[in-house]
């Protein structure tokens, strides 16, 4: 008897261990997606801005930086999907860990068939959830590369405008000994 009561306690003790480590793993991968695909968002309307005060000699088409805020958007959303159905999983498997039998003779702990259909749920959910996870760092890295594109094109006439126009300082000797030439 002594057994099975402590074989219970373990059961439940080492249930609620494992759903704690289970539920900080889960927030930090959630919290992880959402800034990055946030925080590039933010910085990519501040790169907006910055072109749009600008004085540069060219008109640029900013079509692009609708399509790569999009794309930054969903990756928020889907980590916020995410995290609504990680909470789904860990319900399930909460539920599925409450309705396991509990027995007075090995082995102490046994599952039912209400207990393996919920388990089998909540894995269903958290497979999805990390899905979601996944897609939502995708999501950042085709941003990225969509943001690495059009800021090349809206960059780099710039930068070669701002070399071409850039007089040599003053060090005393001729143009052409200077360039390399001699």
């Amino acid at each position: 008897m002594r057994t099975a009561d402590a074989a219970h306690e373990r059961y439940f003790r080492d249930a609620a261990s494992l759903f704690g480590s289970v539920l900080s793993f889960a927030d930090t991968a959630l919290r992880g997606s959402a800034i990055l695909n946030g925080g590039a968002a933010v910085a990519t309307l501040a790169f907006i801005g910055a072109l749009v005060t600008a004085q540069t000699p060219r008109q640029l088409d900013y079509s692009p930086l609708g399509t790569i805020l999009s794309v930054f958007g969903v990756g928020v959303l889907l980590s916020t999907v995410a995290g609504g159905i990680s909470y789904l999983a860990q319900w399930f498997y909460s539920s599925a860990h409450q309705d396991c039998e509990l027995k007075w003779d090995h082995p102490y702990v046994e599952a039912t068939a209400k207990s393996r259909s919920l388990n089998a749920v909540g894995a269903g959910f958290h497979i999805l959830a990390v899905i979601l996870v996944f897609g939502s760092y995708f999501a950042f890295a085709d941003g990225g590369l969509r943001f690495r594109d059009f800021a090349t094109v809206a960059l780099v006439p710039s930068i070669q405008h701002a070399a071409h126009s850039v007089t040599p300082p003053e060090t005393g000797v001729p143009a052409t000994r200077a360039a390399g030439s001699h």
